[in-house]
Parts: C-alpha cells; structure tokens; sequence
C-alpha cells in the first residue's frame, strides 16, 4: 500500500514540477526555438515600465524565473521602454510570456522627427513570438501592451539586429490549372510580368491534380472486383485533356524559363466511390491492388515532363489500413523520383521508412494559421514531438483565404477586389487579420492571416530552422502588384533574411 502511495505521490510531483517548469524548459521546446547569435540589444538599454497594474521582478529581463507580472485590467496600457542612449540598428523583437493574458501589443519606434511610429502590431504574445521588423535605426523603442483579459507573466524581452543568413529554405507555391490559364496569362504581357513577379524567391512549383490514375469507382459489393485504373490529366476527364494539360504545362515552362524553380506534380487520389461519396476503404483497396501498374505509369508521365517529383495529398486515410496502403505508395514511388507528403496533423500515420524517404513534409496548417501564432506555433511543436518529423524537413502551408465563423471560405484576391464593407482589405491596413464581407445582404466578420502574420509566419520557418513554406492556390492571391500581396509579404523576409535571394 506504501508503493501504491508513493508512486501516486511522484506522479503528483513530477506533475506539478512539470507544469512549474513550463514550455520554455522542455528539451523539445528548446531545440525548436531559435538561439540568435547576435547581441541582445535590450540587454545593454534602460529599460522602463509604466501603466497598468504590474510589478517588476528583479532583474526580470536578465535571470531566470524573474518576471515581469502584469494585473488584469483590461483598460490599461502597460508600456515597456528600452532607451539605448544611441542610434541602433534593429529588425527583430522577440518575446515570451508564460500565460495567454497579454492582448494587443504594438511596437513603436522613436523617429528623427521626435514622435513615436508604428512598426508592428499584433494580436497576443504566448509561449513565443519572434517579432518581424522591417530594418530601422533608431535611439529607443516601446512596447505598448492592451486588453490585458488576466493575471499574466512577462518572461523576457529580447531586441536584435539580425544577420543575413545562408540557407537552403524553400518557398513552395501550388498551382491548380482548372483555376488558372497558364496559356492565357503567358499569351497576355501584362498578367505575364505580374506572373512572374509573383514567383520571386519561390523554389518550387507544385501544379496540383495535374495528373490522375487513382480512380476508386468500384460498384458496392464488388470489392473483390479489380478497380478501374484510368489516367486522366488536368484533373478532369473528358475529350482533350491531355491537350489542355501540356498547353498550360509548357507554357508554365516558358514562363518560368532560366529559373532554378523545380516543378511538383501532384497526382488527384480520386477518393469517389460508387456513388461518388468519399470512400477511404475502397481508395485503399485500390492502391494495394494496382500500385505497381499505377506507379510504373505514372513515373513514365513524371520522366516524359520532367517533373521534379511527386506530392502526395490523400485528404481522407484515418484508420491502419489506409496508413498502409499509404505508406507502401509513398515508399515505392520514392525508388523513381522525389517524394513530399502533404498532409494535416490529425491521424499521421507515415511509419519510419516512409518518413525516411520523404524530402519533405507540407503541413496543412491553413486553418490553424489564421487561428493565430500561438496556434501555429503549437502546431509545429506537435509535428516535432508527437509525429516524430524532423523539423528540418517540415513546410508550414500558408493561407490564401479567410474563414468566417461558419467555416465559410474567401480568398484574398476576392477579399481585396470583391464585396468589402471596408472598400479593401488595404484600407485596414498591413496589421489586419479580420474583414467585414458582403455576403448576400449581410455582412459577415472573416479571419485571415494578414500580410504581418504571414510574414512572422515565414520569419519563424526561416530562424527556427524548418525546410520551408508553402502558399495555397496562387489564384487566390491579391495581384503581386498590391501593396499588401501575401506572396509579397512572404518575399519580403526571405529577401531580407537570407544571403543571395
């Protein structure tokens, strides 16, 4: 009876030590966060706190478990100064509060005309936030921080001047095109230079359900039945697809012609069965029982276009047996060409050996992006910690749309041109996160990842060491001449973050 006890007790103990100890003290929670090697400039500044309800530890900003607490009162603003008694160059701030309380928080810079200018907003602090600053020099700086909902802990505040870097980070954009005439806008000067505009930096073209050999229709109660095996391309069956498939292929080609970019083909699982209904089982059947036929085919149609390699995106597999079949496709297919998975967190399933043959694996965070940083922050840390991925071959996948609280999807490009109560997006600004939208006679509130939390989203690929990002549909963009572009925002930092781009 004793052992029972004292085995719930260290339970009970390790518990609590556990949840004291917090996310920044996890080995895992570690080796995500980035260690920058430059010097932390607000270190060396004075520092100085006013407004709110609030109390300083000692030396909150300098030792460990000292901190910076903060009262609830939503109607304050608690500001924290840093005065570096000279002009200094600085481009990222990067804090971290243990607690989820902190609201809004804006940062300012001290400008040569003696007022203060907005540099950056954002929506919450959480475990971790790496801040993307665009370059400027400046003698001081303040961190205002609103709608404080709770009691919360400020655990540092860090300030740096970050190098360039050399890195192989990739910037992935699909290309569906049902949704876009390659051959029109390749035929027309002006959407051809906005084109190609629009393909700065990015390393790698992914043209979705390009190609389809993976038709499932089986009639029910015939499961032992062969499945019908038929290629299609362009993603749509019917007279002349193929035609349709090299004309925009080839003109992608010419457009993107003396580029390094690679060209991705994913291939349409079409999951339909009888019925035309999502049938995982009968998707898995059919991959067991005509792998060989369907990969002998299709690295035939990857070598004749020179694709660079196979995505694979099965939306649907949820139990062991669609994981198996999966598995085998994936690993098989490797002995031919490049392989990258597509694919949400929930029920990953990919076993040693296909992980291990898998360039890289592009996490559908969309939703989760717009839920916000802390959420896609988590995200990650999952991935690393429960999936087991190396983070070093991790693509976080960015949103191109909104969603509004019935789930309902707009992309962008419609959110800044289309029905906007608002005018445009723009006229929100490049902090903005939310839209009112005319949907019908009413006007419905949409979340989006806007053009500052997709570039803190790339900047935490990029410093935390990941292989890349990746854009949805580039029809869903606004056009790259727009000020506030996502595909812009993402270019942004990787020009500004790495050496040679």
């Amino acid at each position: 009876m004793k052992s029972g006890k004292f085995f719930l007790k260290a339970v009970f103990v390790l518990f609590i030590t556990a949840s004291v100890i917090g996310l920044s003290s996890c080995t895992w929670f570690k080796e995500f966060v980035p260690e920058f090697d430059e010097e932390n400039l607000a270190a060396q500044a004075v520092v100085t706190v006013s407004g709110g309800n609030f109390s300083e530890g000692n030396d909150w900003l300098r030792k460990n478990n000292s901190y910076l607490t903060i009262n609830s009162l939503a109607s304050a603003v608690l500001e924290i100064e840093f005065d570096f008694g000279t002009e200094t160059e600085l481009n990222t701030v990067v804090l971290k509060e243990k607690g989820t309380a902190a609201g809004v928080f804006v940062i300012y810079a001290y400008s040569a005309l003696g007022v203060w200018e907005k540099v950056y907003q954002a929506d919450g602090i959480g475990a971790y936030r790496i801040c993307y600053l665009e370059a400027a020099a400046t003698d001081k700086i303040k961190i205002e921080i609103s709608e404080i909902s709770g009691k919360t802990k400020i655990e540092t505040v860090e300030i740096f001047d970050v190098e360039e870097k050399q890195s192989a980070f990739r910037v992935f954009q699909d290309i569906k095109f049902e949704g876009n005439n390659i051959l029109a806008i390749k035929n027309d000067p002006l959407k051809a230079a906005s084109f190609v505009s629009g393909l700065k930096n990015v390393t790698d073209i992914v043209v979705t359900n390009a190609y389809g050999y993976f038709h499932t229709q089986v009639p029910p109660g015939q499961r032992n039945r062969n499945p019908v095996a038929e290629e299609k391309y362009y993603g749509v069956r019917g007279t002349g697809e193929l035609s349709r498939f090299e004309n925009n292929f080839n003109a992608l080609k010419s457009l993107i012609d003396g580029t390094q970019i690679n060209i991705w083909c994913r291939p349409d699982i079409d999951q339909g069965d009888y019925y035309g209904a999502i049938n995982a089982v009968s998707t898995a059947e059919f991959i067991y029982r005509t792998k060989d036929d369907v990969i002998t085919k299709f690295s035939v149609f990857l070598t004749k276009y020179g694709f660079y390699g196979a995505d694979f995106y099965w939306d649907y597999p949820s139990h062991l047996y669609h994981w198996r079949a999966y598995n085998q496709l994936v690993t098989d297919t490797a002995e031919y060409t490049k392989v990258s998975v597509t694919s949400s967190l929930n029920e990953f399933r990919l076993d040693s050996k296909a992980k291990a043959v898998t360039e890289s694996f592009r996490l559908l965070t969309h939703d989760t992006a717009i839920n916000g940083y802390a959420e896609m922050f988590a995200a990650v840390q999952k991935a690393i910690r429960s999936l087991g991925l190396p983070k070093e071959k991790i693509v976080l996948s960015l949103p191109l749309y909104g969603i509004d609280d019935g789930g309902a999807h707009y992309d962008y490009a419609s959110m800044v041109t289309g029905n906007n109560t608002d005018g445009y997006v723009g006229s929100l600004g490049k902090w903005a996160n939310t839209a009112l939208i005319t949907a019908g006679e009413a006007s419905v509130s949409v979340n989006f990842s806007g053009f500052a939390l997709t570039r803190d989203y790339t900047l935490l690929s990029i410093e935390c060491g990941l292989f890349g990002v990746s854009l949805s549909d580039v029809a869903f963009d606004a056009p790259y001449e727009y000020e506030y572009s996502l595909r812009k925002a993402v270019s942004e930092v990787v020009s500004g973050r790495i050496k040679n781009t």
